[in-house]
């Protein structure tokens, strides 16, 4: 061969090579996004940012009586309705309001103290169980039709609207974080409120009394009994955005 072929056939190996090289390696499968469970699209709703498998029951808690105020800084509980029948107290507008049931009626009082005002009727109302960090015109609550069919919706303050959220069931998490909506422990970030049952006890350690309080723990702290309802029954919590102040309900 002479140089000039030669050197003819070097050069195109260089430029083919390359190429060839690239013609041969397979284009790379792009990863699909993970598509966010129902669950986890809601837990920007204040009480729940917790995942299933964090989750624990609750004590059974009473259906409604009179909310209550507790300053955790101040360490002092003041009532702030006079009227009973009230039931799933949340803390709305940047911790101005609380937001509450009644029958299916959902009421708004001032956390400062002031009447009592009467906003929507909503039809099955079970429970109020946070307010969107992320929109905070919406409201988490829990419905039940005519068949005891429950619903998870979206409730819009400033129009009344609903919005139904889908849900299942059928998965473990999925199961999980119902019962928790359901259910009246909450967490916000490292601090957990819940419900659990306390008893009175004689000499003989015979059961004299049981009733609920409401207890909050923060990390790596000892339980604390927020309530102290001292034999009657207290539950239904909710802590507001700050930390400081804890709304309960007592029964009347």
């Amino acid at each position: 061969m002479s140089s000039y072929h030669l050197i003819r056939a070097i050069v195109l190996a260089l430029v083919l090579t390359p190429t060839a090289l690239m013609a041969q390696t397979p284009t790379p499968t792009p990863t699909p996004t993970p598509v966010p469970t129902w669950w986890q699209n809601l837990l920007r709703v204040t009480g729940i940012s917790a995942t299933p498998a964090k989750q624990r029951g609750s004590a059974e808690s009473i259906e409604s009586g009179r909310i209550w105020i507790a300053d955790l800084q101040l360490k002092t509980r003041t009532r702030l309705t006079s009227e009973s029948g009230y039931r799933s107290p949340i803390f709305v507008d940047k911790d101005k309001n609380i937001l509450m049931l009644r029958n299916d009626e959902v009421f708004r009082v001032p956390v400062s103290g002031g009447p009592v005002k009467m906003l929507y009727q909503i039809k099955g109302a079970i429970k109020l169980v946070g307010q969107s960090l992320d929109d905070t015109d919406k409201v988490l609550m829990l419905t039940q039709d005519g068949n005891k069919k429950t619903s998870i919706t979206l409730l819009s303050l400033s129009s009344g609207k609903l919005t139904v959220v889908p849900y299942e069931t059928t998965s473990p998490e999925g199961k999980s974080m119902f019962d928790h909506f359901a259910g009246w422990n909450r967490t916000y970030g490292t601090t957990e409120v819940s419900v659990s049952e306390k008893v009175k006890k004689d000499e003989s350690g015979r059961i004299l009394t049981r009733w609920t309080d409401v207890f909050l723990k923060r990390i790596d702290q000892e339980p604390i009994n927020v309530s102290n309802c001292n034999g009657i029954n207290c539950g239904q919590p909710s802590l507001s955005q700050n930390g400081q102040l804890l709304a309960f309900v007592k029964a009347s």
